[in-house]
């Protein structure tokens, strides 16, 4: 019984470990290993709100004269979402 226990336990353990450190070349100094990006990036923060349990996040930004929103979880495959609302007069610098 022991040896059944260790033949399927050491090979899924192995698999596992192989997974985890395959996702670890994917991040960089800024995370996730976003996409690269062209010089003259804008790296200051998004603003935030915080929805409860089982309610997508949503974040906001000014990208030039328009205000950009992403949502964490959308519907109910749990993608995220992008609204861009051109021209806005609160992005105007």
């Amino acid at each position: 019984m022991k040896k059944k226990l260790a033949i399927i336990v050491i090979p899924a353990s192995l698999l596992s470990l192989i997974s985890v450190a395959g996702c670890e070349q994917y991040k960089d100094e800024r995370g996730r290993g976003d996409a690269p990006v062209a010089a003259g990036r804008d790296d200051t923060p998004a603003h935030v709100i915080n929805f409860p349990d089982n309610f997508g996040n949503v974040a906001w930004k000014c990208v030039g004269p328009d205000k950009v929103f992403v949502s964490s979880r959308s519907g109910t495959d749990n993608s995220s979402s992008l609204v861009v609302t051109p021209n806005r007069k609160d992005c105007e610098k």
